[in-house]
């Protein structure tokens, strides 16, 4: 499912800064942004980590989080 990720302006935003951070370098560099980019390029960062176990724990945790957001709501 590509759903254009909207940005939030706002400083009371639900969405992290990190998060906030990687969809706006995204933006600038392709000129939209889905949630799946975003995901995609977290997983990249984590990925490149010399820490197997906390890359693990990462990509879990970031797994549980989404799916969870796309089954309870939409960004």
């Amino acid at each position: 499912m590509l759903t254009n990720y909207r940005m939030k302006a706002d400083a009371n935003s639900a969405h992290p800064a990190l998060i906030e951070a990687i969809a706006l370098g995204l933006h600038a560099e392709r000129g939209s942004v889905t949630e799946d980019d975003v995901v995609m390029e977290l997983f990249k960062w984590i990925e490149a980590s010399d820490n197997d176990i906390l890359s693990d724990i990462y990509q879990q945790t970031i797994h549980y989080i989404v799916d969870g957001q796309r089954t309870h709501s939409v960004i």
